[in-house]
């Protein structure tokens, strides 16, 4: 087909030159296309969105002041007002590797580089729009929602015209995982696999390894693919995941350097590298890796509120092995970064209350308890709760921890939970906050405890596995898998004895893991749980009605 074809679509231009976006322009209606408009920076185009939905945009990587084309990319990705049947291009005449790189992750549809002769546009632009047309059917269901009817369009297609079913079967096992099943995305990552070495196939495969928490399957798999191909960052990041949480926290830390030396333009990356550097006990290298993430917050929407406030943090807890902390430029850089924050986030809700709140989690730090309790109980006394957000009731929370105010602490987080229902990435946030001063040795002792519970339960001795598990929860209150073992087995003792107290008891280990998102792998036996629950309850009400 010829972009005569096409002649409908709607065609964005984004360049800060005139000259370029005239020529383009120019071009494209030599091309036999019609409806091109231009735009000279992100922000109009960002606008310009939320009327119209264009088909093709063809954008330089430099804007400017402002947005670059991959933080606009990113920004319409983020906001889900790019369609699934729109195409993006990037076009620029920078070589630089890692510029390259860092465009290259938020998978845009082309990469074209500067001069674009006209023939090389037509071609690259009538292949893209044909595979679009081809696939329409499948991505406006995306666009939709309807994950489900767009994994049966993939199917129809595949059995249609088999030229597309290698990029069918890639969007069906996105889709299949979207949607949870988790075994059907595994059998056709493995049939692939079978016959040909596929990277996209090869790292879901190790996705879903690593989500299942079989970690030396996943490691093989992204070694395989690193030895073939070393500059997959997303193979780094995602080893780097495994390496973490299996407290190998050196061996991550690496791997996200090494992804950092091919990509450094990612902000979520430096965080990432942050975080574990802190965790390493690295402080030095933590504190380089948030001023680079400081300088890509400017414009990038994955910038929060939060990653200033652990650069604060940090920076405050090494300006306190001072002798004389108050005149350490460390402490000066934190609070003109709280300064800084404040103006970078200023459309963020109660960013004025989570901004005194962190300077009292600074002056905790430095041992100033009569002024951090001061600041925080301005902000948070009185006999009713302030109507915050659940981010500033945590912020809240951190302050009454590190002031040893741990019931007071559990009261915020409490409220921050119920404020987030149904926000996974907080709630499970929350529960690491509420599990956060539990020691290591703890939760060892407390994972002993649940296995010989769950033995004895197998067993058959379900007294015992009660009495077991009962130990075990205060160890660890808010484990979510092993208040639900108990909760499981106190319905299995209220089946063979009923009694109102074994109810009771019941109902106060579901309100410790209400929260639970229905994200969650262990949501479906929590409802599961709390239907027969309620369904025991109800019994009981009649009978006393």
């Amino acid at each position: 087909m010829s972009l005569k074809d096409f002649a409908r679509k709607r065609f964005l231009i984004v360049d800060e030159l005139d000259t370029f976006r005239f020529s383009t322009k120019k071009t494209l209606m030599e091309l036999g296309l019609k409806l091109i408009d231009t735009a000279s920076n992100a922000q109009s185009v960002i606008a310009g969105f939320q009327s119209v939905n264009y088909d093709v945009i063809l954008c330089n990587y430099e804007l400017g002041k402002g947005k670059n084309g991959q933080e606009l990319l990113e920004e319409l990705r983020y906001r889900k007002l790019l369609k699934f049947n729109s195409l993006f291009f990037i076009i620029t005449s920078e070589v630089e590797k890692h510029k390259v790189m860092g465009t290259l992750e938020n998978e845009p549809d082309g990469y074209l580089v500067k001069p674009v002769t006209p023939r090389e546009l037509e071609t690259r632009l009538s292949k893209s729009l044909t595979i679009v047309e081809a696939m329409r059917q499948i991505n406006t269901a995306i666009d939709e929602g309807d994950y489900a009817s767009a994994v049966t369009y993939c199917d129809r297609k595949i059995v249609e015209d088999s030229r597309y079913t290698l990029r069918c079967l890639k969007i069906k096992t996105w889709l299949l995982t979207r949607l949870g099943d988790l075994d059907a995305a595994q059998q056709v990552y493995e049939a692939l696999l079978k016959d040909q070495e596929i990277l996209w196939a090869q790292f879901g495969l190790a996705r879903i390894h690593m989500q299942r928490k079989r970690y030396p399957a996943a490691e093989t798999l992204l070694q395989q693919m690193l030895a073939q191909h070393p500059e997959q960052v997303e193979a780094l990041d995602l080893l780097a995941e495994i390496k973490r949480r299996q407290g190998e926290i050196a061996t991550a830390q690496e791997l996200v350097e090494q992804a950092i030396s091919i990509s450094p333009n990612s902000l979520l990356r430096q965080k990432q590298h942050a975080d574990l550097c802190v965790a390493n006990e690295a402080p030095d290298k933590a504190i380089e890796s948030f001023r680079k993430l400081v300088k890509l917050s400017d414009y990038s929407v994955y910038a929060k509120p939060e990653q200033f406030f652990d650069f604060a943090k940090i920076l405050t807890q090494e300006a306190a092995k001072d002798p004389t902390p108050e005149k350490s430029a460390l402490l000066k850089e934190a609070h003109e970064l709280l300064t800084k924050g404040k103006r970078r986030f200023e459309s963020v809700p109660c960013i004025e209350q989570q901004s005194q709140l962190m300077n009292a989690n600074l002056d905790a730090i430095l041992g100033h308890t009569d002024e951090a309790l001061l600041e925080l109980e301005t902000l948070m006394g009185g006999d009713a709760l302030p109507e915050y957000t659940s981010e500033t009731f945590q912020l809240a929370a951190e302050v009454y921890q590190r002031l040893g105010l741990h019931d007071r602490a559990a009261e915020m987080l409490e409220h921050a939970a119920d404020m987030a229902a149904g926000d996974f990435a907080r709630i499970s946030s929350i529960y690491d906050q509420l599990n956060g001063s539990i020691s290591r040795e703890i939760r060892q002792q407390a994972a002993q405890i649940n296995k010989l519970g769950i033995k004895l339960y197998e067993s058959g001795d379900i007294e015992q596995a009660a009495e077991q598990l009962r130990q075990a929860i205060p160890l660890t209150p808010r484990h979510i898998s092993l208040n639900l073992n108990l909760i499981q087995i106190l319905l299995k003792l209220h089946k063979q004895r009923p009694s109102p107290a074994l109810l009771q008891e019941t109902e106060r280990y579901l309100c410790k893991v209400r929260h639970i998102p229905k994200e969650h792998r262990e949501y479906k036996r929590y409802a599961f749980l709390r239907k027969q629950y309620e369904s025991r309850l109800q019994a009981l009400e009649g009978i006393n009605g």
